[in-house]
């Protein structure tokens, strides 16, 4: 259900509609890769979302299209001999004992590490799936009441390490942070394939602007930094290890093709009938609070009182913000 916004929750991501006018870009409608999202990285933020189940990836894609699509570009691929895994629960089909043994307890993450580790012995893979959603979000600013004429600071790293015969960017991670109102937001996230077929020398893009938000009487505002990307929702298709194929339910960002920028800004609005009186009273809070730690951290030489102050801001703030979060604010 989408929020005030117009954003709304895909499993582990927060997007927009897929036919959004808000972005620079057109996401393509399918996408088809021959590797599957690297995982050696935090599960947290695995660039593939190891929650989705069976019933998902067919509503976006039933399984006859997937058939149709694994026959003809998956060598040796038989949709009478494939196996249908229900979720990243499933272990690859005949998976040694002494694997389930050691990755046992690492849930889901253990059997789609195991996936990669058998990609990386070049058993065969493809990944084919259907445009959901775009522009999953990496950070948030925080939720400014019009009218307001607001200046924001961005700024984002990004880290290309490979390039694709897809020509699709891999090795993608992203960093990036949002300040206004005396507030600095800094969360991580990753697009990130494995086993690419060619490589490019790494390069960073960076950007970092300062620009004017103005809210109107009647509506309310936020920042968003959100990825260039297109997210899907599919199939997995992996040769076993009894020669057959198992498919996995997929769902992951993919970088727009051939797009320039990685991340971009976008700024969010919604009318203030939108909100009810909980709401606008727990923003004004967060508000409250954050421009009272400001004026208190600008003050030089605070004392232990002081410090002990700040600190309790601190965790009031991050309070609010859960309570936002919450609400989809």
């Amino acid at each position: 259900m989408p929020s005030k916004f117009g954003d709304f929750q895909v499993g582990a991501y927060n997007v927009l509609p897929k036919d959004t006018k808000t972005t620079a870009y057109t996401a393509p409608d399918t996408i088809t890769l021959t590797r599957c999202p690297s995982l050696l990285t935090d599960p947290l933020r695995a660039a593939m979302d190891l929650g989705i189940v069976k019933s998902e990836a067919e509503a976006a894609l039933p399984l006859d299209d997937a058939y149709d699509w694994f026959e003809k570009n998956l060598d040796g691929f038989k949709r009478g001999d494939a196996w249908v895994n229900g979720s990243w629960m499933d272990w690859l089909t005949g998976t040694p004992s002494l694997s389930r043994q050691m990755g046992g307890g690492l849930g889901a993450f253990g059997r789609a590490y195991l996936v990669e580790a058998v990609q990386k012995a070049n058993w065969k893979l493809a990944v084919t799936g259907r445009l959901v959603g775009v522009a999953p979000l990496v950070c948030s600013g925080n939720l400014i009441e019009g009218p307001a004429k607001q200046k924001h600071t961005e700024s984002a790293s990004v880290s290309v390490t490979d390039t694709t015969t897809e020509k699709i960017e891999a090795g993608l991670g992203v960093s990036a942070g949002i300040e206004y109102e005396g507030v600095g937001v800094q969360i991580t996230g990753s697009l990130t394939w494995s086993l690419e077929t060619s490589h490019s020398t790494t390069v960073t893009k960076t950007f970092g602007d300062e620009l004017e938000f103005d809210i109107d009487k009647g509506e309310w505002g936020r920042v968003d930094i959100r990825v260039c990307a297109g997210l899907y929702t599919g199939w997995l298709g992996v040769q076993n290890y009894k020669g057959s194929f198992d498919l996995y339910p997929f769902r992951g960002p993919v970088h727009v093709p051939g797009f320039a920028s990685a991340v971009a800004v976008h700024q969010m609005r919604a009318a203030d009938s939108e909100f009810g009186p909980a709401e606008k009273a727990l923003v004004s809070e967060f508000s409250r609070v954050t421009r009272e730690r400001k004026a208190l951290a600008a003050q030089a030489g605070l004392d232990g009182d002081g410090l002990a102050q700040l600190a309790l801001y601190g965790l009031e703030q991050w309070r609010l913000a859960d309570a936002l979060r919450a609400l989809g604010l």
